[in-house]
């Protein structure tokens, strides 16, 4: 007897962020102390 293996796809919830956040992420961006490459691995954000 066989069995079949099934695949679902689980989708992440939709992640909100404080204003505080967005705004140290924003800073640490625009004085050029991070990438945005760096920030993302950092925070763990997702685009």
């Amino acid at each position: 007897m066989s069995t079949i293996k099934e695949t679902r796809k689980i989708s992440n919830p939709t992640q909100y962020y404080n204003e505080a956040f967005k705004r140290q992420v924003a800073s640490e961006y625009k004085s050029g102390l991070s990438t945005k490459a760096t920030l993302k691995s950092k925070y763990r954000l997702v685009s």
